[in-house]
């Protein structure tokens, strides 16, 4: 294992809050390389817009949680009044293609490569049994889990190698699957550990305990927090940036992890926020939070 200098710089992104809905106000979970951003609805040239709803009623609500290259949309949507689904948009302004769950009830989408492959989980509401799934070609396909009991997918790269987490009770593991074959990642000494993110070149962000992690070919580095207690990271661009937060007495601050340095974003006038994606460009999407908890949709961008 490897624990990088904690050497604390600060970022040279700008600040820029997007606009939201006047109910929720709106989070950033996915940015593209061309700049188009989802979250619990689309910005498009930074007009904010919702994600087209299959349901055609008033209670009906979806959430995108990663957009590709070529526009695709995954997430899910619901008139919380039925089951959760997984759902894909071609683009945000089509109807969403709900993703099978088989057996299962519920079903939930994390990412969609740029070859179109989706991942995420399956779920049975009355036992609340959760399986990794991948979808590939509208084809699911439950992911093996050992001797866990509940598995989530978090992320796919282009070359279709899976991230995520399994565990049993308070046991949790972070984990890839490759070729259907399931591997545990490595948390030194740590108690527990989940994967959140992957880039095309293999390498892996997520968390030991509450610390900040990343693995590249099976090694742990626990990423440096400053003079923070701790932190955690979603995402990881293919050059390595990669993104998430750092806190202390229980506020987040967004931060940036580049060539092993800790890099705090600006929260403005917010009192905290997270870091959730970052593109190759560098453009970096989350949420801020204010006194009120009222949260901000916002880009971090040169």
């Amino acid at each position: 294992m490897k624990t990088k200098s904690k050497v604390k710089t600060k970022s040279n992104l700008d600040l820029s809050i997007l606009p939201g809905d006047s109910f929720t106000y709106g989070l950033v979970l996915g940015i593209n390389n061309q700049g188009k951003i989802v979250g619990d609805g689309v910005w498009v040239d930074g007009s904010y817009t919702y994600l087209n709803n299959y349901l055609g009623g008033t209670n009906e609500y979806s959430e995108g949680n990663h957009i590709n290259n070529q526009g695709n949309i995954v997430g899910f949507v619901t008139d919380f009044s039925t089951y959760f689904q997984a759902a894909y948009w071609e683009q945000y302004d089509n109807e969403p293609k709900i993703l099978p769950t088989g057996n299962f009830h519920i079903g939930y989408a994390y990412w969609v490569n740029d070859e179109g492959q989706i991942v995420g989980f399956v779920e049975d509401f009355f036992t609340g049994l959760r399986r990794a799934s991948l979808w590939d070609n509208d084809q699911l396909t439950v992911l093996p889990i050992g001797n866990y009991s509940r598995s989530v997918a978090r992320a796919i790269n282009n070359r279709g190698h899976i991230v995520g987490t399994v565990n049993s009770g308070s046991s949790r593991r972070p984990v890839t699957w490759i070729n259907g074959e399931m591997q545990e990642l490595p948390i030194s000494t740590y108690s527990r550990g989940q994967a959140n993110g992957i880039n095309n070149n293999g390498g892996i962000v997520g968390a030991v305990e509450n610390q900040p992690a990343y693995w590249k070919h099976g090694e742990l580095t626990v990423l440096p927090t400053g003079e923070y207690t701790g932190g955690y990271t979603y995402s990881i661009s293919n050059n390595g940036t990669i993104v998430g937060y750092v806190f202390s007495d229980g506020i987040s601050t967004p931060a940036m992890w580049k060539k092993g340095k800790l890099i705090t974003l600006s929260k403005g006038d917010y009192l905290e926020g997270y870091a959730y994606c970052i593109n190759d460009s560098g453009e970096v999407g989350g949420v801020l939070y204010n006194q009120n908890g009222q949260n901000q949709p916002v880009v971090w961008e040169k």
